[in-house]
Order: C-alpha cells, then sequence, then structure tokens
C-alpha cells in the first residue's frame, strides 16, 4: 500500500523525513501495522455491492468480446475452407487459427486472474455473516503513532 514496503521500512522512511519527525513525532513498525490494517479494513468497508456488480458486468462484457472475436474468426476461416484445400490460402487459415487458440487462452487467463478477487470478497462476505462485528479499538488521534 505505501509503494510496496512493510511496516519497517515504512516507520524508518518516516523517522528520517525531519518534516514528518517533528510533526508526527517517532514512528514505530508496531504503529505504523496498527495503521495499516485500519486502512486495509477501511478500504475491505469501502467496497460495496455496486462496485462488484460494476467489475463484473465488466468481465461479462470482455468475455463476450472475446467470443465475438472467436466467431468472426470462425467464420472467415469457414469461409477460406469452402475455397476447397487447393484452392485456400493455407498461411492464412493457420494465423487465423493461432490467433483463435490465442484469444481463447487470453479468455481463460482473463477468468483466472478475475475468479480470485470475486472469490476473496464472496468468502470475506460470508465470513462477515458469521462472525459478528468486533469494533475497533477508538484511539485518541493526537498526530502521533505511538
Amino acid at each position: 500500500m505505501f509503494f510496496g514496503r512493510n511496516a519497517y521500512q515504512i516507520a524508518e522512511q518516516i523517522n528520517k523525513d525531519t518534516q514528518l519527525m517533528s510533526k508526527y513525532g517517532k514512528t514505530t513498525p508496531s504503529g505504523v501495522h496498527y495503521h495499516i490494517k485500519q486502512i486495509q479494513q477501511e478500504m475491505e468497508n469501502s467496497i460495496s455491492e455496486d462496485a462488484m456488480d460494476t467489475y463484473i458486468g465488466e468481465f461479462i462484457r470482455a468475455r463476450l468480446g472475446f467470443e465475438q472475436d472467436v466467431i468472426a474468426l470462425e467464420e472467415i476461416m469457414a469461409d477460406e475452407k469452402s475455397k476447397g484445400f487447393d484452392n485456400m490460402d493455407k498461411e492464412l487459415y493457420l494465423k487465423f487459427a493461432r490467433t483463435r487458440h490465442e484469444i481463447k487462452l487470453d479468455s481463460f487467463k482473463m477468468l483466472q486472474d478475475s475468479a480470485l478477487p470475486l472469490q476473496v470478497k464472496k468468502l470475506k462476505m460470508e465470513r462477515a455473516k458469521l462472525r459478528p462485528a468486533r469494533p475497533m479499538p477508538e484511539v485518541e488521534d493526537n498526530g502521533v503513532s505511538e
């Protein structure tokens, strides 16, 4: 979340910066870790059902686009094949077949890449229904992370 750094690296960078040090005081990795957990919780709670519906809709549109591309290629391939084996452009036919195969692979990759975040969100929602929500401890905001 902070350019791929962990809590120790973030605390070290804040402590090295004199402007941040004078404003917030010395930070510790545990203090940074606490704030990272709060930010993660806020981010999880901010993803609404509408956002998931939009994400799923875009995913379905992309899948339909892949399917339409495959159908168009298959029509062109069938037209080329109808010319007969001797008259068809075999190299062009093979290029179309290769492209169709690549589109199908891209479709499967997209399915794999998209299935994980959707499944994680679904599991988190199910977990939240089963567990009672634990309130976050109240912390005074005096500008210091310790």
